[in-house]
């Protein structure tokens, strides 16, 4: 009788997989665009490099939405998982990353009567002194108080003060001007790095240009939901005020075909704090996000750090590359500034981007700059 070894090292396993794998996708290499779970299995088989090599396209079309998706990169995650990362290499959307947020945080509620703030050190525009107002009606606890969008001034005499009596308000309960003075009850101090005194007072940069924290963004929202306008975003923290997008624009994955979003694997993304402000103040820090839509990081694309905090691999797409190769366009051929998520960390309120012309930059989270988000296409742990 004849008998077998079933028997293999793990590396001869591998070998065998991942030559299998090369096979299958040289057999459907004519595979149909959109015969999205061949494409995940090629992948996660091991077969992604060779059906798929980087910089190759894959269309997503739904509606008179289509998207261009490039290949960034293939790679193995620690317990051996094979993955491929797509990236849009359109300039699309060019909606805000995070609104200005509010400046004071009424968890109590504050009663109608007169307030002040102090600006202890001058921020631009801003000088140092104390700034009052006059509330006509109660704020009730947990309303929030904004400064008037100006994107010419972050004086707050120019500005004045928009309230919203709730989260997730997108109303205002009333409008009030500010001027030079310190009568009333005092709120706290209006500075960069927050009031360390008063947890209720939030960054100036912030409450002006919004935040640079990916986390609690607004784009987030945008890219991972799937509701209708007026439905995708809602507050993240407590200084949160809804995106100037929020009533029109529906989620980004209304806009793709189902059987994309389904190979599309919910994955661990890494983002670094900045050095001068956050809400829980754990500055000077990392933290993760589980993300299936997320904008690349200054590391994929650029290859260097914000501040060193933790180790991601460039993309070998962008390995190489000139600051040309990273200029993206929109449909009419116009390059267009691309948001990444990593901050600027010197800035509670700068997000890094993509200049038009390719090179490294920042801007203000409250601008409106194009949006070239990524993906993976990989096994979940849970299907192991």
């Amino acid at each position: 009788m004849t008998t077998y070894d079933r028997m293999a090292t793990y590396e001869q396993a591998e070998r065998r997989n991942s030559l299998l794998a090369g096979i299958h996708a040289a057999l459907v290499k004519d595979v149909a665009a959109d015969d999205w779970e061949t494409i995940k299995r090629i992948v996660v088989n091991g077969g992604g490099p060779s059906a798929f090599p980087v910089g190759s396209i894959i269309y997503t079309v739904k509606d008179s939405y289509t998207y261009p998706w490039a290949v960034m990169h293939h790679g193995k995650h620690s317990d051996g998982r094979h993955y491929m990362h797509l990236r849009v290499i359109k300039a699309i959307d060019q909606i805000m990353f995070d609104n200005a947020e509010a400046f004071f945080y009424a968890e109590s509620g504050l009663a109608a009567g007169t307030y002040y703030f102090n600006v202890p050190t001058a921020y631009g525009q801003c000088a140092a002194g104390d700034y009052q107002f006059t509330l006509g009606t109660a704020v009730p606890a947990g309303g929030r108080l904004s400064f008037n969008f100006n994107p010419y001034s972050y004086s707050p005499v120019s500005r004045g003060v928009t309230v919203y009596d709730s989260a997730n308000s997108t109303t205002a309960s009333q409008t009030v001007t500010i001027s030079s003075g310190n009568n009333g009850t005092k709120l706290g101090l209006l500075q960069a790095g927050g009031d360390p005194d008063e947890a209720n007072m939030n960054s100036i940069q912030r409450a002006c240009f919004g935040s640079n924290n990916w986390a609690q963004s607004s784009i987030r929202q945008y890219f991972n939901k799937s509701a209708a306008a007026g439905s995708v975003w809602s507050s993240s923290n407590k200084f949160d005020m809804a995106p100037s997008w929020n009533a029109t624009t529906p989620g980004f994955m209304t806009k793709l075909p189902q059987g994309f979003i389904d190979i599309v694997n919910a994955v661990t993304v890494t983002t670094d704090t900045n050095n001068v402000f956050e809400v829980d103040y754990t500055k000077s820090s990392s933290y993760q996000t589980k993300d299936k839509f997320w904008l690349p990081s200054r590391y994929q694309v650029f290859g260097s750090v914000e501040s060193g905090n933790f180790s991601e691999t460039q993309w070998d797409y962008y390995k190489g590359a000139t600051d040309a190769d990273r200029i993206m366009r929109d449909n009419g051929g116009t390059a267009r500034y691309q948001f990444l998520r990593s901050p600027n960390v010197g800035t509670a309120y700068y997000v890094r981007i993509v200049y038009g012309a390719g090179a490294l930059y920042n801007h203000n989270a409250y601008y409106g700059l194009a949006e070239c988000p990524a993906c993976e296409i990989s096994e979940s742990v849970l299907d192991n």
